[in-house]
């Protein structure tokens, strides 16, 4: 309800426009004068003030005077009976936004409460929005959404413009991309930020589980209610409700959903009492719920209740420049847990990492990094502290395999400290059509010459070439681009 202060000294016509306003979805505090007015805004936190202009002990014009200096964010409308120029100019001088005249149209009247207290509320979304976007831009950081891929800087510029609307959200990717860390992070930056996130992963409940956890239920309801347990609806009132796996819903259950969701009104089980509950709606889904709507497992009218607006989350596959960041943030946190002092990962075992296709995303990145802190032996996290899945994979790619043995040439040449080296010493013996023979140099440089020759061995073919290397064709281009703008320069 939008809470209204009203002030005037003419008891009757006030009380009676307060008990009227009541049918508009206002709350209103009544005030006979400006000092009266005062001490109401001292008390209570108020979205409009409608004022008289003349009044005993402080009139009108002192009364905005002192609102305009205290509370300069609360909109007013002034009621007055002469609507000429000069009332205008004293009226938009003391930063009131309107004018009625009386007597007072209490349709027109409320109708400018509505549209005061929608533009006040625009106006503080949008400094709140504008406060979020220069924190940002400060810390160069938004809660757990980590990375500097183009894919997640995208993300999170999505995120910031979503956050501080009503808008409901479906959340869209493969599983362990994070898609609840992006729930949460629309949470921690919207006008809900000071009230509850409250999770529900729809997949682990049976379907009369789920009802429970939804809806609550009273004491007696059914065999083993002994007492009342507030549902998740009740629970995130104020705040944000993030439904997991919302895919997974029964169909009988989808039916009593969408009934909240439109009305935002539930009863618990074992109860005839139905109960409000003012939420913003977040849901996530690893399923193509376009398809099931098709095959007639999701309502589609619950569907278009759901997604006012989609954010897809990409594979970690898909932005491989976030895999170190992310490996150094599961690194500290593995380290303090497990109270090891590990701050490095080999280059070796980075590799393998960065090369490694994450089947399991952002979930099995985390796991994987767990294990390699459990495992290291130092300080460092070394190759054979990988797990045996990644080993396994390492093994077998041809890209990680050659660097391996290149850095190994490389490194006894130098410790030989052997210059002169004959030209069969200086490469790799070909076993293979894929193989390269190669001159010894920095690391960059026969990297270069190795995708230089297998490109000129297969036509150009960037996507066979990659397939040879092991590594995606979007990963062989970046490697060309850096090579020729280290021609370049």
């Amino acid at each position: 309800m939008i809470r209204v202060l009203l002030v005037d000294d003419e008891k009757n016509f006030i009380d009676g426009v307060s008990l009227l306003l009541e049918d508009y979805d206002c709350k209103c505090t009544v005030a006979y004068n400006g000092r009266e007015g005062l001490s109401a805004l001292e008390k209570s936190a108020f979205d409009v003030i409608v004022t008289d202009l003349i009044m005993p002990e402080m009139d009108g014009i002192a009364f905005l005077t002192e609102v305009h200096r205290l509370y300069p964010g609360i909109p007013s409308i002034v009621m007055t009976a002469h609507g000429g120029e000069k009332e205008n100019r004293i009226v938009r001088a003391l930063g009131a936004k309107n004018f009625i005249l009386k007597p007072v149209d209490v349709d027109q009247l409320a109708n400018m409460i509505d549209n005061l207290n929608e533009s006040s509320r625009l106006a503080s979304e949008r400094d709140f929005f504008k406060e979020k976007l220069r924190e940002h831009e400060s810390k160069n950081d938004l809660t757990d959404l980590i990375g500097k891929s183009a894919a997640t800087r995208q993300l999170v510029k999505v995120v910031m413009q979503v956050a501080p609307t009503n808008l409901s959200i479906l959340v869209t990717g493969e599983s362990g991309v994070g898609k609840q860390v992006v729930a949460e992070s629309i949470h921690k930056n919207s006008l809900r930020s000071g009230a509850a996130f409250v999770d529900a992963h729809c997949a682990s409940f049976s379907p009369t589980l789920l009802e429970d956890e939804l809806f609550g239920h009273e004491k007696g309801a059914y065999t083993g209610a002994v007492s009342r347990k507030k549902g998740i609806f009740e629970k995130a009132n104020g705040g944000t409700l993030f439904l997991d796996e919302i895919g997974e819903i029964p169909l009988s259950t989808q039916v009593k959903l969408l009934k909240v969701i439109e009305e935002r009104k539930f009863t618990p089980l074992g109860s005839d009492r139905e109960q409000e509950s003012d939420f913003r709606l977040i849901c996530a889904t690893n399923r193509n719920l376009d398809d099931e709507v098709a095959k007639g497992n999701f309502r589609e009218d619950l569907y278009y209740r759901i997604n006012k607006m989609t954010i897809y989350v990409p594979p970690l596959r898909e932005r491989e420049d976030d895999i170190v960041l992310l490996c150094k943030k599961f690194m500290r946190r593995f380290s303090t847990e497990y109270k090891k002092k590990v701050d490095s990962i080999s280059k070796e075992a980075l590799d393998a990492l960065c090369e490694y296709s994450w089947p399991g995303n952002v979930r099995e990145l985390e796991n994987a990094m767990e294990t390699m802190i459990v495992m290291a032996k130092g300080e460092q996290i070394a190759f054979e502290d990988l797990p045996y899945k990644i080993l396994k994979a390492s093994a077998v790619s041809p890209s990680f395999a050659g660097r391996t043995a290149i850095r190994q040439e490389v490194m006894d040449i130098q410790q030989d400290k052997v210059r002169n080296v004959d030209a069969s010493a200086n490469g790799i013996k070909a076993d293979d059509e894929n193989s390269v023979r190669i001159e010894i140099g920095t690391m960059a440089d026969m990297e270069a010459q190795i995708i230089a020759e297998l490109l000129k061995r297969n036509k150009s073919n960037k996507t066979k070439v990659a397939r040879i290397l092991g590594i995606n064709r979007k990963t062989l281009l970046s490697r060309l681009n850096k090579g020729d703008a280290a021609d370049d320069s």
